[in-house]
């Protein structure tokens, strides 16, 4: 059977199947990353639909995917080949950071926001400081692009931005 993943959220996937039977019910299964392939003992969930909905995914993880059609009530087709997936992060990071405007004192930085994030936080430090930890407190803003003022004449930087998706 080929799998096909239709579409993955924070915690959910929708996944589809090629029936290669006539078979109108089949039993899906899905594992985190890492854990054993099912088995021909192994039990999954029986559904007539395809394409089907998995719900309460955790954020951000790996999963399997497998499929078997039911032929009887005494007849499996053997467990797909694996199929895998990762449903999206609840706050992505932002993406193609960008200093434009640079004058000696000051900058326009922007970035391509991702997921819901509305809010941000940006951090400049000079080049060679360690780069900002996760209780590193930067500048709050809802501007995108942030103009950055205030900086050392002649003196490189480092520019960091992160979403901030809840208070």
């Amino acid at each position: 059977m080929g799998l096909i993943i239709i579409l993955f959220t924070i915690n959910s996937a929708t996944v589809s199947w090629l029936n290669n039977s006539n078979a109108s019910l089949w039993e899906v299964f899905i594992s985190p990353c890492g854990t054993a392939p099912p088995t021909a003992t192994t039990s999954g969930i029986l559904t007539s639909i395809n394409p089907y909905l998995f719900t309460g995914l955790n954020p951000g993880t790996c999963y399997n995917f497998y499929v078997r059609a039911i032929c009887s009530n005494s007849d499996s087709s053997n467990w797909s080949t694996v199929s895998t997936f990762t449903t999206l992060v609840t706050c992505p990071s932002p993406l193609q950071l960008n200093a434009t405007s640079i004058t000696t004192t000051s900058l326009v930085f922007e970035w391509a926001a991702t997921g819901t994030a509305n809010n941000w936080e940006v951090i400049a430090l000079p080049c060679g400081s360690l780069a900002p930890s996760a209780t590193t407190v930067g500048i709050a803003t809802t501007n995108n692009p942030y103009t950055y003022s205030g900086l050392n004449p002649g003196t490189c930087y480092n520019l960091y931005v992160r979403s901030i998706c809840s208070a």
